[in-house]
């Protein structure tokens, strides 16, 4: 959407709507992508960790696209 007077399409809308509801529910959503090997795993561990001590709900959804760069 460069034109800022150009109608969103409908994946737009839709991406729209699913950032409003994780915000009107307070949800973070967080995602992280990078090369095999680069440390997501890591990251990722010691975020939930850090993030239960101090006293937050946490969760994690993984998706693993296994490629040639594997």
């Amino acid at each position: 959407m460069s034109d800022p007077w150009q109608m969103p399409t409908p994946e737009q809308l839709e991406e729209i709507y699913r950032i409003a509801r994780f915000a009107a529910a307070r949800v973070l959503v967080v995602n992280l992508l990078s090369s095999p090997g680069s440390g997501k795993t890591a990251l990722l561990e010691r975020t939930l960790r850090e993030l239960r001590v101090a006293g937050h709900r946490v969760a994690a959804v993984v998706g693993d696209l296994a490629t040639d760069n594997d």
